[in-house]
């Protein structure tokens, strides 16, 4: 029985520094510019909305895709630097996590240059996600939460 114990735990181990060296990698950021080329051969609507944080030094550029049937969006914020970018991250984590109810799915993740948070919650579906200096946020109704993981994919995000 104890064998069995050790070589069981063992095997987790090693199962689990393989998935971990794997996950070390940086991501790589997109441009506003890839951002906007990307969602609009998806049908999407970008609209440069950069000049709702004209009172916010951090921000450089910020672009909303809006789907077709104008039923969600997904914002990208770009920073002047990653910890602007990581301060906004974790602002906006924290909003998302008070506004919610106990009976939620969060998973969060936050390797190298790059952070996710997810949350499901109410029939919403909220997304942070940040490489380097970049930021997507995304608050959209549950329905579209698959949708919505495509498209980051797509993204890299």
């Amino acid at each position: 029985m104890k064998k069995t114990k050790y070589v069981l735990v063992t095997l987790l181990c090693l199962i689990t520094m393989l998935g971990f060296a794997g996950c070390r990698k940086n991501k790589k950021a997109i441009s506003a510019d890839e951002f906007c080329t990307k969602m609009e051969n998806k049908s999407f609507t970008t609209t440069d909305s950069t000049s709702q944080y004209a009172t916010s030094k951090e921000i450089t550029e910020s672009y909303i895709a809006i789907s077709k049937d104008y039923s969600y969006q997904i914002e990208f914020i770009v920073l002047d630097s990653a910890d602007a970018a990581s301060s906004m991250f974790e602002k906006n984590k924290s909003t998302f996590e008070s506004e919610n109810s106990v009976k939620a799915v969060r998973t969060s993740t936050s390797l190298a240059n790059y952070s996710k948070y997810t949350l499901l919650a109410n029939g919403k579906y909220k997304v942070l996600s940040r490489i380097d200096n970049t930021l997507i946020y995304i608050n959209a109704n549950s329905d579209y939460k698959d949708e919505i993981n495509s498209i980051l994919d797509n993204l890299g995000y």
